[in-house]
């Protein structure tokens, strides 16, 4: 997958003051190295684009990782985010973006199973 292909998959991303071409790019290399395209078959480019979408998206929030509202009192009403239903045990770090839950999805729907970096 190339930048342009990626610009089209994924128009949020368009913004080259945001996203420089060239960072999409190291992301993008990055991302195929972990994207089996045996598995991923017809879907590979799908596959890299979630996960650099995911790496892109993390990186705009300056090196913070999200949080998830879980429960807030103002005046007396809580409010409670529940999302327990959008989210995949296991996932971690892949829950933390909706781009991030869609490749994790798709790694357990092509066979993957869970990620495994090895150092």
């Amino acid at each position: 997958m190339n930048y342009s292909d990626f610009i089209l998959m994924f128009p949020e991303f368009s913004n080259i003051d945001k996203y420089p071409e060239a960072t999409v790019t190291a992301w993008l290399n990055n991302s195929a190295g972990f994207v089996n395209s045996e598995r991923f078959g017809g879907n590979y480019n799908l596959g890299i684009g979630l996960l650099t979408a995911h790496y892109l998206f993390l990186g705009t929030k300056n090196g913070q990782v999200p949080k998830i509202l879980d429960a807030k009192t103002v005046d007396g009403v809580v409010g409670h985010y529940n999302t327990t239903s959008v989210t995949f045990e296991g996932a971690a770090f892949y829950n933390s973006s909706a781009y991030g839950i869609q490749f994790w999805n798709l790694l357990q729907l092509f066979g993957a199973g869970p990620m495994q970096i090895q150092f």
